[in-house]
């Protein structure tokens, strides 16, 4: 495309199949201590990991009670308050963050225990405390997230920078839109520009694009993995083809 002087991303077909739980996140697994009864004094170690994929609260109970089977540790869900809380006879500690190095300064989505609803503070291990029923309980202090960030953002050319974002740990990141995620996970996005946040890009002169590269990234800057789908949008771009308005253009903005 020849002569280019703005361009905006007008729709979107977005698939919403990307996992609340990866590798990549770093919020698939947690670090368990443990005893295995009141006179015992060694404290066991236990890496619990989960699958990466999506869950709701209740399969994502199921699926850590089935790894701590063997374990004097379980979990329960409350539904009405939506808060998760682990419990066993005999003492217990949890180090969610553990060797998390990437998110080591983050105060926010910071592991599995930031999903979980475990919002103390990142880093330092989690201790039971004993109630009058002489039951060790650990209960997280906000909402379990299942869902994940509600939005993604689309970077085109990194010069194209559109959009703004601080995350919640104030570090700076560009890209052209920001997608509104609406839909509940599985579904496809159809957007006519209605959920796009996004601003036209107006460029310095008429400019010749011959490839525009594509990313879609999470509020972090993490390129976002879809799981084999595929995504489209369309992009308008003005185009001045008269060679008087061409120069016109060219030396009012000169």
């Amino acid at each position: 495309m020849k002569n280019i002087i703005s361009l905006r991303i007008s729709g979107i077909e977005f698939p919403n199949t990307y996992y609340t739980f990866s590798k990549a996140r770093q919020n698939t697994s947690f670090t368990l201590y443990y005893i295995k009864s009141n006179t015992d004094t060694t404290l066991y170690q236990q890496i619990i990991t989960i699958d990466e994929g999506n869950y709701s609260p209740e399969e994502l109970l199921d699926t850590l009670n089935t790894i701590l089977v063997n374990n004097p540790v379980s979990l329960s869900y409350n539904s009405i308050k939506g808060k998760i809380l682990f419990d066993s006879q005999y003492y217990f500690e949890i180090d969610f963050l553990g060797n998390k190095l990437s998110f080591v300064n983050r105060t926010s989505d910071n592991g599995l225990g930031y999903n979980l609803g475990f919002r103390q503070t990142p880093g330092n291990r989690l201790k039971s405390i004993r109630d009058i029923g002489n039951i060790y309980k650990l209960q997280g202090t906000a909402i379990i997230d299942t869902i994940d960030n509600n939005y993604i953002f689309v970077s085109l050319d990194p010069d194209w920078k559109v959009i703004t974002n601080y995350t919640k740990d104030k570090e700076l990141h560009h890209s052209f839109a920001k997608v509104i995620i609406n839909v509940p996970k599985g579904s496809v996005l159809y957007d006519n520009g209605a959920n796009t946040i996004t601003k036209e890009y107006w460029f310095q002169q008429p400019t010749d694009i011959t490839i525009i590269p594509v990313r879609i990234s999470d509020p972090y800057d993490q390129t976002i993995d879809l799981g084999g789908m595929d995504f489209s949008f369309s992009l308008e771009m003005k185009e001045i083809r008269n060679a008087s308005l061409h120069e016109l253009i060219r030396s009012k903005w000169f």
